[in-house]
């Protein structure tokens, strides 16, 4: 692949990084992001225009933090507002 100078894209992820990442998420990833981390597999810390890409790793261990964080309780005192302009 061809990359311009100071490039900030990773290496592209393997089918099988792919397949491991949608296995443990239960789900099958929208052909967008399967395109995308084909491509790149995430890119350096602010290294992207608007922030950083993550890496099917790096996804993996955001999906972690989120699931410890509900399973733990600590958004249970919050109510959910769907479909409630300004609450």
């Amino acid at each position: 692949m061809v990359r311009g100078p100071g490039c900030c894209a990773s290496d592209p992820a393997s089918g099988e990084q792919i397949a491991a990442l949608e296995a443990t998420l239960g789900v099958e990833l929208p052909e967008a992001v399967t395109t995308s981390l084909r491509r790149h597999n995430g890119s350096t810390d602010g290294g992207w225009p608007t922030g950083t890409l993550l890496s099917c790793d790096g996804i993996l261990q955001e999906v972690s933090v989120w699931r410890d964080l509900l399973t733990s309780g600590d958004f249970d005192d919050l109510k959910l507002r769907c479909g409630r302009r300004g609450a």
